[in-house]
């Protein structure tokens, strides 16, 4: 296993993308909350091992984690509980998390249930990287047992950068692999799983779960309606370049859901979306063209481009409003005069072909004649 590098003003840039954006009101809160007790067992970024004897030095080090963004479970009561319960929750944190970091120390090393953690997480495949936090050297019982793991010394910024790194991108992934899952449920009708997978995968930055959240708390499938989170989270994926959040969030400006009605947003919007190939954009965009909406004046040139596109990709809607505005525009009386005068002048030009050929045939058979007679002779 490598550690990609990683640099920590990168780090710093995901604390403040996760933040961006995220005041929330109170009703809001309790909504989230909601939805995260509705998800069972939560997925973390980092499961931590370590030994009670290290609480202190590593307690600081998880605040140091969650502080950049990383969710993590760590346990308080003692490592060495050993009743079943405690057996459970450790087995079911590794299954939930997506890293995990082992604190290294001369007590680590010693502790059985430690060890149990580190070869569960290593049985399971989950990224597995031994932390250097003091100057406790490793046995070679220990190096020898778990000689595959990543190493770092979080002490050196340019390790801990590199660790941060990686664990963004794992986070990623399995922003990623929730997002699947959540659209899985989603198609079978389970919402409120289908939710709370696409929260824990929207939370990753995952713009796919971000999308399907919004558009849960949008129409209020498996949470409470909510057009501010539905906000939140669809700009979130937009800004992603999301061409169906984008689309969404045009829609919202446009019904002033979750913010304020806005025409010229919501046109700038469905320009972007449409120009990423969203048919249902295409259409809403040819018409806000075409009534004028968050533009100067109507431009039906402009809609009728938009409405061919989405026409010719399929889109019902789209073809319905092309049909209606050309044949709109062909019924206007300025087209009909256009008509009446380009068809008369088409018929007095067929009339003088006519004739052209008229007066040919007869000089034809006029200089026949005069032949046959021997009137003229060549």
């Amino acid at each position: 296993m490598k550690v990609s590098s990683f640099r920590l003003d990168s780090c710093c840039s995901l604390l403040e993308g996760r933040e961006r954006n995220m005041v929330f009101t109170m009703e809001e809160i309790n909504t989230e909350n909601q939805l995260e007790r509705m998800a069972g067992t939560r997925k973390y970024d980092v499961f931590i091992s370590y030994s009670r004897y290290d609480r202190n030095a590593v307690s600081g080090i998880k605040e140091h984690l969650e502080a950049y963004g990383f969710s993590c479970w760590m346990d308080l009561e003692g490592i060495e509980s050993g009743s079943r319960e405690f057996s459970e929750d450790v087995i079911n944190a590794i299954d939930a998390s997506s890293a995990m970091l082992f604190f290294l120390s001369a007590e680590s090393q010693r502790s059985k249930w430690a060890i149990k953690e580190i070869d569960y997480a290593t049985d399971e495949q989950k990224h597995v990287v031994i932390v250097r936090f003091n100057d406790d050297p490793m046995t070679k019982k220990f190096r020898f047992d778990f000689k595959r793991a990543d190493i770092i010394d979080w002490r050196d910024l340019s390790q801990r950068g590199k660790l941060l790194g990686d664990l963004k991108d794992w986070a990623l992934e399995l922003g990623q692999r929730l997002s699947v899952e959540a659209y899985d449920f989603y198609s079978q009708g389970k919402y409120a799983e289908a939710a709370s997978l696409s929260q824990e995968s929207a939370r990753r930055g995952n713009a796919d779960g971000q999308y399907l959240l919004g558009w849960m708390y949008y129409y209020g499938y498996g949470v409470p309606q909510n057009y501010k989170l539905a906000e939140r989270w669809s700009r979130k994926a937009a800004e992603q370049g999301h061409k169906e959040a984008q689309y969404n969030l045009g829609r919202m400006y446009e019904r002033g859901h979750g913010v304020e009605h806005n025409s010229v947003e919501a046109l700038e919007w469905y320009r972007v979306a449409a120009e990423q190939g969203s048919s249902d954009a295409q259409c809403d965009l040819g018409q806000m063209y075409e009534q004028g909406c968050g533009v100067d004046e109507k431009d039906e040139t402009q809609a009728l481009t938009w409405y061919r596109i989405a026409a010719n990709r399929g889109h019902k809607e789209a073809q319905n409003r092309l049909a209606k505005l050309l044949a709109k525009k062909e019924n206007r009386p300025l087209n009909k005069l256009k008509r009446s005068v380009k068809g008369f002048c088409g018929f007095l030009l067929r009339l003088f072909c006519w004739m052209l050929l008229g007066a040919a045939i007869l000089a034809v058979v006029i200089l026949a004649f005069l032949l046959k007679f021997g009137i003229i002779s060549f």
